[in-house]
């Protein structure tokens, strides 16, 4: 399916080892068929990664979280005091061809994103232009509108 040993010895940090590490996890739990087997988030990563056939040249790993809460909002573009609840949908996509995967990587814990956080882009708006694409056109997203994804989340430093 992959280059086992390459993906295991290659230490290039990336942001699929970033949302592993923010779930307690690493590279030899997500090829590990039994760790799979007890873990929605390993199961629903690997199907991510491995189950498409478009696979994922160009495709960036994407989070839609629902919010209406502007101050969550900001704080996420900032990369501070915010925490993205486990019912976010996370997956792939290609904003250039408007193509990507399921966008149904499960979330098993929440994640608290701070300025090491690869968080390069957050975009309040839909769009369907050539060559730079939203994943609800493509998608046809239903969105739940709840409102409850992001959560704004104490400073931790001031406790200092």
């Amino acid at each position: 399916m992959f280059d086992e040993p390459e993906f295991l010895t290659n230490e290039r940090n990336t942001p699929i080892d970033w949302l592993m590490q923010t779930q307690g996890y690493t590279r030899e739990d997500l090829i590990s068929e039994e760790k799979r087997e007890k873990s929605v988030f390993l199961t629903t990563l690997y199907e991510e990664l491995f189950d498409y056939m478009n696979g994922l040249d160009g495709c960036q790993l994407i989070a839609i979280p629902d919010s209406d809460d502007f101050e969550a909002i900001l704080n996420l573009t900032r990369r501070k005091n915010v925490k993205i609840n486990k019912g976010t949908n996370f997956g792939f996509f290609n904003r250039i061809h408007g193509s990507g995967c399921g966008l149904s990587i499960e979330l098993e814990k929440d994640i608290v994103i701070n300025q090491n956080s690869p968080v390069y882009e957050v975009t309040l708006k839909q769009y369907n232009s050539r060559f730079d694409y939203s994943p609800n056109p493509v998608y046809g997203l239903a969105r739940r509108f709840h409102g409850n994804d992001l959560e704004i989340i104490e400073d931790e430093s001031r406790d200092e």
